[in-house]
């Protein structure tokens, strides 16, 4: 970023603010964000109070460049800063793991784009991504804050990743998912009525060789961490009557895609990976890695191919095991001849 644009801000802020903010610390600070991506953000915080707005500049700049006025921009900052101080925060309750744990989400993230925020942030490896925890202290139509779990933030609290983790899985799964037919899902939103969602209505819409389906959760922000939901993802399975691709659109839902025999996954990933370069922020973007369901065997795996390795692998070792077997309950006994 322009350092000039983060000092006018910085030095500019408090025109725009209430007398309340008279006093109040005032920094530019670099955060680091999923996605390895660093931000220019501006921290301010009131006398006397524990939470300190973080307002990212990254945006603000490019409106800037695309030439809106300055006195707008910072009528903005402001408008951000004050609506963030109208989130209530209590520290005393976030120091109690009993009483944020029902307030735990996941998100997911591919660790090959997060090795610096991995290094601070509570994670737990899944497959071929990685579990993040988030700690949701206000949700509402305009979106969500929240709180990201830290590595500090555990040791404070006392429990385990594993703990953590199962706790946020129960968190997630109480508030539910939506599996969704994509026709259906964009229609919905053409027409302005409520989508069908086949985990409570599997007849709804019957298996399609052409169908694709959406996979989130009811309030569309981080719907991927339905991923490491093990019992979802087998009753996907059985409304989808088949085994199924798994495209990362974004961090916040996953695209279906039952497996009729015809699909190439190398097609799939090449499809994955250009849109994610053209039309997903780096902010949403999940992973390039197209995975597999096996709804049979109940697994999700980067290669479908896997599957038939182990098919050969048993062929091979079951003759082979069963002989063993065999000989130990009917050892060969060898007479000496004296």
């Amino acid at each position: 970023m322009n350092p000039e644009f983060t000092e006018y801000v910085k030095n500019h802020i408090r025109e725009y603010l209430p007398d309340s903010y008279a006093n109040a610390e005032i920094q530019i600070q670099q955060t680091i964000k999923s996605n390895d991506r660093i931000l220019e953000s501006l921290m301010i915080r009131r006398e006397g109070e524990d939470a300190a707005p973080m307002i990212h500049l990254d945006n603000f700049e490019q409106q800037y460049q695309n030439g809106e006025s300055m006195n707008e921009i910072m009528n903005q900052v402001a408008e951000q800063c004050m609506q963030g101080e109208e989130i209530p925060f209590d520290r005393r309750n976030f120091l109690d793991y009993d009483a944020v744990k029902e307030n735990l989400t996941i998100k997911m993230c591919d660790p090959e784009n997060n090795v610096k925020y991995l290094e601070k942030y509570a994670h737990k490896s899944c497959g071929e991504l990685t579990a993040l925890y988030s700690v949701i202290w206000e949700q509402n139509e305009f979106g969500t804050a929240s709180i990201p779990v830290s590595k500090s933030n555990l040791e404070m609290w006392g429990v385990s990743i594993e703990q953590l983790h199962q706790d946020a899985l129960l968190a997630d799964r109480n508030r539910g998912y939506g599996l969704y037919n994509m026709e259906n899902l964009v229609n919905s939103m053409v027409f302005d009525r409520e989508p069908i969602n086949l985990l409570l209505n599997a007849d709804a819409s019957g298996p399609s060789e052409k169908a694709m389906y959406v996979l989130t959760n009811t309030s569309k922000i981080n719907g991927a961490n339905a991923l490491v939901q093990e019992e979802l993802l087998a009753q996907v399975g059985d409304v989808l009557r088949e085994d199924y691709y798994v495209l990362p659109s974004s961090v916040h839902e996953v695209i279906l895609i039952p497996d009729n025999g015809t699909i190439a996954k190398e097609d799939l990933g090449q499809i994955v990976a250009e849109i994610n370069a053209t039309q997903v922020s780096k902010e949403d973007l999940l992973s390039d890695k197209v995975q597999f369901y096996d709804s049979k065997q109940k697994q999700l795996r980067l290669n479908k191919e896997e599957r038939a390795k182990e098919k050969i692998t048993e062929k091979i070792k079951e003759p082979v095991e069963k002989k063993i077997q065999r000989n130990i309950k009917e050892p060969k006994i060898k007479r000496l001849k004296l």
